[in-house]
């Protein structure tokens, strides 16, 4: 007879446990949800979530949908523990969750056709299920986002009381490969790292901090960052004539995303991360550990990749951005 358990993100019942990664942390494949895994000791955290567990299926459903499986925890589990990628509920909701109806809607689409077996094919949904499709908080919002569908010409639908029968039109399926081209609203290859720079003139054990910071972006920010599909750009690696601060602000905007490492602590960094979040864009918050005691409180709270190694650095920050911001554009042939 085969495990179960209640779902901790919809309260689903009789949710098989697909295996163990390790005795306290299950592999759901929750009928909602999607296929996801729970570090035993995190459980009360994710029921804490209250009114935002419905963001966190519905993202858990779609990266299960796409192959990408998480790991809810609280950053301390080993990162990329057999495939599934380690990242807090709250961090996955803030970086993966759509903002905009419009990219909601994008989302729901893609979802269906990932369910679509062939075209033409009938994808039954039941009710509960269709919330975290639709990315939906309830009833109300699904019949929403199927009628906005439907209304669009991408869907047919036929609702009953147990859920829905859709299928993908024509023009669903071309909205959908333009989605693929496009990569959604998620177009920038680039990511900027904001980090300490070093100098020649102190020392981090038998290095100077210069070469310690230096081999952590090559060896640890860029190589996991090039490993997850997109190209690392760090300001004082580019060449300029003019202010500094008119290229890191420049480039900020061009980039899907941000890493802001804080060890070192530098002033500048506190800025730069601060600055893409008022853009709304996601930050990745990293740290040595032996800096981050001394983090700013403003930042602290923030659930941090704590390193110690570049290989754990390249390890951690690679599995991070593939479950938070999604694989790259980049393939293996243009890095």
């Amino acid at each position: 007879m085969s495990l179960t358990m209640i779902c901790p993100l919809c309260d689903g019942p009789d949710v098989p446990i697909a295996k163990w990664l390790t005795s306290n942390t299950p592999v759901l494949d929750c009928p909602t949800c999607g296929r996801f895994a729970l570090d035993g000791a995190y459980q009360p955290e994710v029921k804490l979530l209250a009114d935002d567990r419905w963001r966190v299926s519905a993202v858990t459903r779609y990266m299960s949908l796409r192959g990408a499986p998480v790991l809810l925890a609280l950053g301390t589990a080993d990162d990329g523990c057999v495939g599934f990628a380690c990242v807090s509920a709250l961090e996955l909701v803030q970086t993966r969750f759509p903002h905009s109806v419009g990219e909601r809607l994008d989302r729901a689409l893609a979802n269906v056709a990932r369910l679509s077996r062939h075209l033409g094919a009938i994808v039954p949904l039941g009710r509960r299920q269709s919330w975290s499709v639709f990315f939906a908080q309830n009833d109300g919002e699904a019949f929403w986002v199927a009628k906005a569908l439907g209304t669009a010409g991408y869907i047919t639908t036929s609702a009953h009381t147990g859920g829905f029968h859709l299928s993908l039109t024509a023009s669903g399926w071309n909205r959908v490969a333009e989605l693929e081209r496009e990569g959604g609203q998620e177009t920038s290859e680039q990511a900027f790292v904001a980090m300490w720079f070093g100098s020649d003139k102190e020392t981090i054990g038998d290095r100077t901090s210069q070469d310690f910071c230096t081999d952590a972006f090559l060896g640890g920010f860029q190589s996991a960052i090039a490993a997850a599909g997109y190209r690392a750009m760090r300001v004082d690696f580019k060449e300029f004539n003019d202010d500094i601060m008119d290229h890191v602000v420049a480039e900020i905007r061009r980039s899907r995303f941000v890493v802001a490492d804080f060890t070192g602590h530098r002033p500048g960094v506190y800025y730069e991360a601060g600055f893409a979040r008022g853009l709304g864009l996601p930050v990745i918050f990293t740290c040595n550990k032996d800096h981050f005691h001394s983090t700013h409180f403003d930042t602290n709270h923030m659930n941090h990749l704590i390193w110690e190694s570049v290989d754990v650095l390249a390890n951690k920050l690679c599995n991070r951005i593939r479950a938070t911001i999604g694989q790259g554009p980049i393939g293996e042939t243009e890095k």
